[in-house]
């Protein structure tokens, strides 16, 4: 979580709060999951006990807290509940957490579209993708 260039180093958080170094070579997920109808069920099991545990935590606490996807999936991996395949990729990719990340995106995505590296329409692309 958190995490941010600088110092030298590549630095975050870990989801306990403890300082975390990095050295470039994780894995990281982009968020891009493809699931089994199965995995529902858990999910919103999983997604109760969250909302039902904010309600020990103080105000500050429920601001930042979030029911992460990627960490509940390791969890039910750990539980061998589900198996993942992880798919991975040389692209570049940017995230978009936070509304600082904004601008960042929109020129990442400006680049792309002027290398032809992505459609002018992206929702014309899909429309076309969805025929196929």
């Amino acid at each position: 979580l958190e995490i941010r260039a600088g110092n030298g180093g590549i630095f975050g958080v870990s989801p306990a709060g403890d300082p975390y170094v990095l050295t470039g070579e994780e894995l990281t997920s982009r968020n891009l999951w493809g699931f089994k109808r199965t995995i529902f069920p858990l999910l919103e099991a999983g997604l109760g006990r969250f909302l039902a545990g904010l309600r020990e935590r103080s105000e500050e606490q429920r601001r930042r807290d979030e029911f992460l996807l990627s960490s509940f999936v390791g969890e039910m991996v750990a539980e061998r509940r589900i198996r993942v395949r992880v798919l991975p990729t040389s692209e570049t990719t940017f995230g978009l957490t936070h509304p600082a990340d904004l601008a960042g995106v929109k020129r990442s995505i400006r680049l792309l579209v002027a290398e032809g590296l992505y459609p002018v329409d992206l929702s014309a692309a899909f429309r076309r993708l969805r025929r196929i």
